[in-house]
């Protein structure tokens, strides 16, 4: 019998509860043994606080993995075309459906596909004569019309689907899934300081590093850090 013991280092090991595998990593790290590397920029803290950020930075990398994975095929403006066009098909096959001699010979070819059994298993359980409606179709149309409007005015729904929001297209994946919840983690721990335990590009560069992508650009970074705490300042205000 195979080997089914999953290598954990000894710095994960120690933040284990009483199962080793209520720790066990996303698949999102290429080299997961830089997150100790993310973890000084937090200063010493105890197993269970330890345990807490390893966990949220996961969630930030699993995200982020499933993200990339699943990048929108289209931008916010082309995704209004192809929606836009999506709706235009869809009441045209309604209205070309409206005349009964195209829907009666819709109904009498897939009649005759039936008989010679030359049709898909749902046709052929189907009970087509020509007095058959088409209603079933009908509904389709008319479900991806709706949708397609409904996205139209909420593009959102097209993004959150895919781990996104409309807000993260203008401003990058890095940003929106990695370093704006990366320093939200930090002032959850009261460090306003930056620069208090680690530089904080250094902190950012070894998690890009530990998930395998290009290391963050620092003047961008540095713009995001600053933005954030004076939004949070004035919030408090």
């Amino acid at each position: 019998m195979a080997d089914e013991t999953v290598y954990m280092p000894d710095w994960l090991a120690a933040l284990c509860g009483l199962r080793r595998d209520d720790m066990r990593l996303s698949h999102a790290w290429k080299v997961p043994d830089r997150i100790p590397e993310v973890l000084e920029g937090f200063g010493p803290r105890h197993p269970p606080a330890r345990r807490y950020i390893v966990l949220r930075i996961d969630k930030m990398a699993d995200d982020h993995w499933f993200a990339r994975t699943h990048e929108p095929a289209f931008g916010l403006q082309e995704a209004k075309v192809h929606f836009a066009s999506t709706i235009s098909m869809a009441k045209n096959g309604l209205n070309k459906l409206r005349d009964p001699r195209v829907r009666r010979a819709i109904l009498m070819a897939n009649a005759k596909r039936k008989r010679t059994n030359q049709g898909p298993k749902w046709l052929l359980d189907m009970d087509l004569d020509a007095g058959t409606p088409l209603d079933a179709i009908d509904i389709a149309f008319k479900f991806i019309e709706e949708g397609a409007e409904e996205v139209l005015r909420d593009p959102d729904i097209y993004y959150r689907l895919l781990g996104r929001r409309v807000a993260d297209s203008r401003k990058g994946l890095e940003r929106s899934l990695l370093w704006e919840p990366l320093l939200d983690l930090m002032h959850d721990f009261g460090i306003e300081d930056r620069g208090k335990y680690q530089n904080l590009i250094q902190t950012v560069r070894s998690l890009h590093l530990a998930l395998g992508i290009d290391p963050p650009d620092a003047n961008l970074l540095k713009q995001v850090a600053f933005d954030r705490k004076k939004r949070r300042l004035n919030s408090a205000a």
